[in-house]
């Protein structure tokens, strides 16, 4: 499907762009899924996703299913959470049904739309404390919460999952703002790690993880002044290679401003690293499509002519005397990654 243009700054034209951030093709030969079990309780708007013109987005007792033959554990009380910042939190309740104490696990989660398009994949990984330095995630995480018995206990769950146990694992993902919610979710990977010292992996035809940055570099000071007028905006795709790096920045469209294009496109080339995709566990060449914004302020709302319809990455640039306007001065940034904020590591 062809792209229209993005980018405005001051009042040019913005307009829509309709692309999915990963294409169909990202859930090629999975199998028929079996259902995952599910609570009782009801969905928001009577079984309904929240969406609103903020992008916001909570389910709760998501429909999950596994993309493959057999159903390893049960997944009830799944709860998700989408915001206008770029941020996801997801939640779950993961009972063992194994005959094996469980220590840890790894799982990605993808969430689709209502037609079957791909909207966001999220990895999640949890460990017990007895097991948290044997124990390494197959894929970049960010930090995760566990729960028992209904209090947070931390990093960690306190010892290995008896058969039968049930933890609450809570997760994130930064950088994905979408404002077509999930309708369901489906495990793509699962990773299990028994007590006993053996593991067992199960995983989709064709399972795939987006790139995510290893770090949100800051803008050196010694880099030249963005040419914006703010609020400014730049729709593009950025391509990364299998190591990770920054090949190149596509806009989308014709109509952009060459000056915003090519600062945006020299930092990025010259600043960020990424974990790179990966397909079956290999590292692959990618795509992303980003929402770069030069907000105004670090409080007035941003315009947008009407809603962005599918999901993309927001990385935003603010002046550093708009958030702390009494430590600093000058035209020095801030760069945030969905809620991620600059110097932020991802392991």
């Amino acid at each position: 499907m062809a792209l229209r243009p993005y980018i405005f700054c001051l009042g040019l034209s913005l307009a829509q762009a309709v692309l999915p951030q990963y294409s169909p093709a990202n859930s090629a030969g999975l199998q028929e899924a079996t259902p995952v079990e599910q609570g009782s309780g009801q969905r928001n708007n009577d079984r309904h996703p929240v969406t609103s013109p903020d992008y916001y987005c909570h389910l709760d007792n998501l429909a999950t299913s596994w993309a493959f033959d057999t159903s390893p554990a049960i997944i009830a009380r799944h709860e998700v959470y989408y915001v206008q910042t770029g941020h996801a939190s997801v939640s779950f309740q993961f009972r063992n049904v194994a005959p094996l104490k469980l220590e840890a696990v790894a799982l990605i989660l993808e969430y689709l739309d209502s037609q079957g398009q791909v909207i966001d994949e999220v990895p999640v990984a949890g460990v017990s404390r007895t097991a948290a330095g044997r124990f390494r995630a197959p894929f970049p995480v960010e930090p995760t919460w566990v729960y028992l018995k209904g209090s947070q206990e931390g990093e960690h769950w306190e010892s290995a999952l008896a058969p039968g146990q049930s933890v609450l694992l809570a997760g994130s993902k930064d950088g994905t703002r979408t404002g077509n919610c999930p309708a369901t979710a489906k495990v793509t990977f699962l990773r299990l790690q028994f007590a006993n010292g053996t593991a067992r992996t199960y995983s989709s035809a064709g399972w795939h993880l987006g790139p995510r940055p290893r770090r949100v570099p800051e803008v050196p000071t010694t880099f030249r002044p963005a040419p914006v007028t703010r609020p400014c905006a730049l729709l593009a795709r950025i391509k990364i290679n299998a190591s990770g790096d920054v090949v190149d920045l596509i806009p989308e469209g014709q109509n952009t401003a060459p000056d915003v294009l090519r600062w945006t496109r020299d930092l990025m080339m010259r600043e960020w690293k990424f974990h790179a995709a990966l397909l079956q566990g290999k590292a692959v060449d990618s795509q992303l499509t980003v929402l770069f914004r030069f907000p105004l302020d670090a409080t007035s709302p941003f315009p947008e002519v009407e809603p962005i319809p599918f999901p993309v990455t927001l990385i935003q640039f603010f002046r550093k005397h708009d958030l702390e306007p009494n430590n600093y001065t000058g035209s020095d940034l801030v760069v945030t990654y969905g809620q991620m904020q600059e110097g932020s590591v991802l392991e």
